[in-house]
């Protein structure tokens, strides 16, 4: 919704136009995000999923659920 907000027009709306910019949902593209910076922390050898959901504010689950549909693994491993 931060999203949306900000760029001033009604969810639908925003969605559209953000898709035909970039080829994604606006949810997509912060789940792609996510990912990357997961990503990013695990390759440093970061010992905790939890912590990691925690830095980048979503849910244990939700960066579990992220990772299961892009990797077929939960977030880290498994850690």
């Amino acid at each position: 919704m931060d999203v949306v907000q900000k760029m001033g027009v009604i969810r639908c709306t925003a969605e559209a136009m953000f898709k035909a910019v970039t080829g994604k949902t606006i949810l997509q593209a912060i789940n792609d995000r996510i990912f990357e910076l997961a990503k990013v922390e695990f390759a440093k050898g970061h010992p905790s999923v939890k912590v990691v959901a925690a830095q980048l504010a979503v849910s244990r689950s939700t960066l579990d659920r992220i990772f299961m549909s892009r990797t077929g693994h939960p977030a880290g491993g498994g850690r």
